[in-house]
């Protein structure tokens, strides 16, 4: 149900509790909400006499059926709240959960942890090589050739082979890498293994494996232009060896062929000089082959060299741990700043137009791990702080229970927090017994563990513990309206009657609304934990507290901010804008979910 549908409900009186019932014209007996009550166990009339305001609540449909959109009105003025983001508000919410930012930057330094097990540092062995090329080659386009062969396969399978590996040849070559120095002849490779041994042991046979096959394929360049001339050297000496026959055959013949004779002279000593010039080629491309390949050589052996294991190390964690603060500041102040959740007393104080009487941290018991080990200081730290806001939250639960003249009953309606503040009503009602004032605590809470924080409070010996009262049927738990209107009253109605205190500890479902408070108590306080209850939330039980006649008093904060310095104090607020006070406003009409 939204703030707007409530602003506009209708102000009527509320109905009688202390009314004749018609059907059963019996003097000496009253009825309320569903139940009937003996006539000396009421109280006297706090509230206006009239007659019954028809059928329970919880009978309504209306109550059942909340609309969830509220017509439009343009004289609608929204409740001031006061919520800024700013620097200051976001640096609040940081050191509130910073607790949540260690624990992301504690899995980011983990994770680097993880990475380092899984990816170690592996040990590294450099060794230099000087690679002389063709006179005529490029020196850059030769130098990446020379680098391209790094990387082959074949390489890698013959150093394998060599040394008698079980890695694929895939693993040797990703391990090796070849860097250049800026020299068109130095080339440095670098190979990784498990230790500097095997890496110093890997990369001599892989230089040597790369030497060969680098020569492999330079002298198969070299060899077929050698071949080449070879070839045109034998067919020119095959045309020689003719022409020397066809010379012998003419100086046989005189003078009478000697033109013939000069002729056939001049063409094989061509052929001669074209047999000593090609020959000279061959052997001066295999004396330039024997000095590449000889000049090709190692010039740095293969040595360890040192892989910055505690540099890696020290980067890599210093990575995670600021990657994982980051990650989890950005997700706080993303939250703080898309979040309606209500974490200061300011804020409550003016989403529910009341007073905050008091905001304190956690009041519950240490669980039953750290009991075990109460022993330990800190451990004792944390209890007495808990024993202290426990004790204080019971002063606050007792100065607002109505003075005498009223009926002394009080309700602690709970926004989700029914188990922790279970803590504080029943330290409220063993201190109410010690200054000898009867107290009885009805429990209408989902969970129903009130009567286990009262012997946790009251100690082994159970003395003077106040009484506690479990309704047969607990509204929020009911199953609808007729299973609420069964429901046997009367232990609660003898609880009110009696002249002692009593407790309600209530949880709050929207749904269902409180009109069933109704029928203990004029008073309410809200209990609030910070930054788990949204505004909306907030807002609405407030206006269900007054939608059905009962004074709301103020609000308690759980969990409260320790650097909270705002104030807690509120004033509603007319429509009109006058402030004004609780005793003056008007009390709306006693249902839940009902618009004009």
């Amino acid at each position: 149900m939204s703030d707007r549908t409530r602003r506009r409900l209708p102000r009527v009186k509320p109905p009688d509790l202390h009314t004749s019932d018609d059907r059963a014209g019996d003097p000496s007996r009253v009825v309320g909400y569903g139940y009937t009550v003996p006539f000396e166990l009421r109280h006297a009339p706090d509230r206006s006499t009239g007659s019954a305001g028809g059928p329970p609540p919880w009978n309504l449909s209306e109550a059942w059926n909340i609309p969830d959109d509220a017509p439009e009105d343009p004289d609608y003025q929204p409740r001031p709240l006061a919520t800024l983001v700013s620097f200051h508000y976001l640096r609040a919410a940081v050191r509130r959960r910073w607790r949540f930012c260690a624990v992301v930057a504690l899995l980011g330094v983990l994770l680097g942890v993880a990475f380092l097990a899984a990816n170690p540092a592996r040990r590294t062995a450099t060794t230099t090589l000087r690679l002389a090329h063709q006179p005529a080659a490029d020196p850059s386009g030769a130098m990446a050739t020379d680098i391209s062969l790094v990387r082959t396969r074949s390489v890698a399978a013959r150093t394998i082979k060599d040394l008698g590996l079980t890695i694929r040849p895939e693993d040797m070559m990703s391990s090796v890498k070849a860097v250049p120095t800026g020299s068109t002849e130095i080339l440095q490779i670098t190979m990784s293994a498990p230790t500097d041994a095997e890496a110093v042991r890997r990369l001599d046979s892989f230089t040597r494996e790369y030497l060969s096959f680098r020569a492999t394929q330079i002298s198969a360049d070299s060899n077929a232009l050698i071949s080449g001339h070879e070839s045109q050297i034998n067919d020119l000496r095959a045309q020689a060896q003719t022409l020397l026959k066809q010379v012998e055959t003419l100086s046989a013949a005189g003078t009478r062929a000697a033109d013939q004779l000069s002729a056939a002279t001049a063409k094989q000593l061509q052929l001669e000089d074209k047999i000593s010039t090609l020959q000279g080629t061959v052997d001066e491309e295999r004396l330039q082959q024997q000095a590449i390949v000889s000049s090709s050589r190692v010039i740095d052996p293969a040595a360890p060299t040192s892989p910055g294991g505690l540099r890696r190390m020290v980067l890599v964690l210093a990575s995670g741990l600021i990657g994982g603060m980051a990650i989890g500041v950005g997700v706080v102040v993303l939250r703080a700043i898309l979040s309606d959740r209500l974490w200061l007393r300011v804020e409550v104080a003016s989403a529910l137009n009341t007073s905050v009487l008091l905001s304190v941290g956690r009041i519950s018991s240490l669980p039953r791990l750290l009991r075990i080990v109460g022993w330990l200081p800190w451990i004792r730290a944390a209890a007495a702080r808990r024993a202290v806001d426990r004790q204080r939250m019971a002063r606050a639960i007792e100065k607002a229970v109505p003075e005498s003249g009223r009926r002394h009953c009080l309700a602690v309606v709970c926004l989700n927090n029914s188990d922790e503040m279970r803590f504080g009503v029943a330290a409220a009602a063993l201190d109410l017994q010690n200054q000898r004032r009867m107290a009885t605590i009805v429990d209408v809470t989902e969970a129903g563990r009130v009567g286990s924080a009262v012997a946790r409070c009251a100690g082994a010996s159970g003395d003077n513990a106040p009484a506690v009262l479990r309704p047969v049927v607990v509204p929020s738990l009911a199953g609808g309206p007729p299973h609420i209107e069964s429901a046997d009253w009367g232990d609660v109605t003898l609880a009110n009657g009696k002249n002692r205190v009593t407790l309600i500890l209530a949880d709050i479902d929207p749904a269902i609304g409180v009109d069933h408070l109704t029928a203990w108590t004029d008073s309410v306080i809200v209990a609030v934990t910070a930054g788990k209850s949204s505004v909306e939330l907030v807002r609405t039980a407030g206006d269900l507290v007054r939608s059905v006649g009962i004074q709301l008093r103020g609000a308690v904060i759980l969990g409260a901010v320790r650097d909270d310095m705002s104030s807690g104090m509120a004033m509603p607020v007319e429509e009109g804008g006058r402030e004004t006070s609780d005793a003056s406003l008007s009390r709306p009409e006693s249902s839940v979910g009902r618009s004009s």
